[in-house]
Formats: C-alpha cells, sequence, structure tokens
C-alpha cells in the first residue's frame, strides 16, 4: 500500500488513520536500494502481528518447533501439527508416563507440568511412531535413557513404552 505522507515528518498510519512523526513507522530496505516506510506504524503492526499469531494454529507453531530443533540435532522429524493436536487428543491431555495433566497455554511459561514431546529412543527422531506427550518433568527425569535403562530404573515407563511400540 502506498505511504500517505502528510508533510515531510508525518505519515497517516493506513491501519489506524492517526497522522504521526515517520520514525513511528517501520523503515525496510529489502527488496529496494533506497529503503522505504511501511504505511502502518509500528503500534498497528504490533497489533497485527499478534493478532495473526492468534490465529496460527498452535499445534503447527509446536511442529514447527520441534522440526527445527531435529534439524539442529540431525535427527529425522515426521510430526505436524495435526499429528500433535491427535495425539494431545487420544491422551486425553495426561502426561504418557505419569498420567498427570498437561498444560498447555500460549504465554503460560515453562512449568514442571508443562506440554514436552519427548522421543522414546532419542536417535529415531521426532517421528510419529516414537514419540510421546509428557510434562516437562518427566521428559527432563527421562532425559536420554536407553529402553534397557528405563527398564532397569523405571520399570512402569517402560511398561507403558512397551505397549506404545
Amino acid at each position: 500500500m502506498k505511504v500517505d505522507w502528510v508533510d515531510e515528518s508525518n505519515i497517516r498510519c493506513s491501519m489506524c488513520k492517526e497522522v504521526k512523526v515517520k520514525e513511528l513507522f517501520p523503515w525496510s530496505t529489502s527488496n529496494s536500494r533506497s529503503g522505504y516506510y511501511f504505511s502502518y506504524c509500528k503500534v498497528c503492526r504490533s497489533v497485527r502481528t499478534r493478532q495473526n499469531r492468534i490465529n496460527r494454529s498452535p499445534w503447527k507453531e509446536r511442529a514447527n518447533k520441534i522440526a527445527r530443533r531435529a534439524k539442529e540435532q540431525g535427527v529425522p522429524c515426521d510430526l505436524t501439527g495435526d499429528f500433535l493436536e491427535a495425539l494431545w487428543q487420544e491422551q486425553d491431555g495426561l502426561c504418557f508416563y505419569t498420567d498427570y495433566e498437561m498444560v498447555w497455554r500460549v504465554g503460560s511459561g515453562l512449568t514442571i507440568n508443562s506440554l514436552s514431546v519427548d522421543k522414546i529412543i532419542p536417535e529415531r527422531g521426532y517421528v510419529q511412531s516414537n514419540v510421546v506427550l509428557c510434562t516437562h518433568r518427566a521428559n527432563t527425569i527421562k532425559n536420554n535413557l536407553t529402553l534397557d535403562e528405563m527398564k532397569l530404573w523405571m520399570p512402569s515407563w517402560y511398561e507403558r513404552v512397551s505397549r506404545r511400540l
């Protein structure tokens, strides 16, 4: 959208229609040698960004974060937002290992009961046949245990994993 200059130091925002000083408008140099101002102010941009974030699927966001982490770790990943949401429903929002209720709200921060995605066998990566949802605490305790170690130290968890695999 074209910038609505009121005078050489003020611009009318295309969203809120208020006249503001040009420093309150984002500046971009992408695709342009000389750069340009956005047609909407920084306040309207933050509102728009926040609204876009709310409208996106939080499950898809989580799957994208996991995919980035998997790439950094060099492990496979085939998780999708739809798969994670279905897994949440399948587990009734309860930790796979402890049956504690998992907490997952955007902006709630990290707590011991926060939702975490666990790779049952870490080296297999984030693939649908190798992940469960659990609390952050349970995932921290399990860390990167092998199945043999889990069988020795956490037999009840091993039993659950055996049924899953």
